[in-house]
């Protein structure tokens, strides 16, 4: 993994090649570790310039490989590798829309089916009223 900083601006270049890596294994609670990581927007303390980015301790937390660390201090997030995260995260959280959206149209289907076999009432509704007839 290599970091650059160029200017004010940091960003991070990660070279990966499949048939060099091993114990290959798909990322476990990846939406649930997005859920702890912070979005935040800062001000470069050297430079004064704006930008955003996650807090490098605060990721190290979570995902303590994808923070450089120099002398024990987290120095730099590399974003790249994030990406392989925020995929999972974003299949799992796909996961559960199509789970909702089968289970909102099974709900769906018992709502008419029981709206169906109701008797249907000739009473109007004055009828059921409370205060007729008093």
């Amino acid at each position: 993994m290599t970091f650059t900083r160029h200017g004010d601006r940091g960003s991070a270049l990660s070279e990966q090649f499949g048939p060099l890596q091993k114990d290959i294994e798909t990322l476990a609670k990846a939406s649930e570790a997005v859920e702890k990581l912070r979005g935040v927007h800062f001000a470069w303390k050297d430079s004064g310039q704006t930008s955003v980015g996650l807090i490098a301790e605060e990721v190290a937390k979570v995902y303590p490989e994808l923070v450089e660390f120099e002398n024990g201090e987290a120095k730099g997030v590399n974003y790249s590798a994030l990406v392989a995260v925020l995929v999972e995260a974003h299949k799992g959280a796909a996961d559960r829309v199509q789970q909702a959206a089968v289970e909102i149209k099974a709900q769906q289907a018992e709502i008419k089916a029981l709206r169906g076999s109701r008797p249907s009432s000739t009473r109007s509704a004055r009828a059921w009223q409370p205060w007729n007839g008093c």
